[in-house]
């Protein structure tokens, strides 16, 4: 389960964006079950991906990312 507000959706599907190696990462996934906060990635993400939660709209594919918090 990740915060809904991470979830971009386009028209070819949903995406987020990812953190890897200071960049920001658009992987497009596949949703399951949702509640008000959140919603179920069933597919597209894997344990240890680091989440861009804040800021998503405004972000581009490579784009580089700083790191100010991280939950688990």
């Amino acid at each position: 389960m990740v915060p809904t507000e991470a979830l971009i959706p386009e028209l070819k599907g949903k995406k987020v964006f990812v953190y890897k190696s200071g960049k920001a990462q658009p992987v497009m996934v596949q949703t399951g079950v949702r509640n008000d906060a959140q919603i179920e990635i069933t597919q597209g993400l894997a344990n240890g991906d680091t989440l861009i939660v804040t800021g998503i709209m405004s972000l581009k594919p490579g784009a580089s990312v700083k790191i100010i918090s991280i939950k688990n």
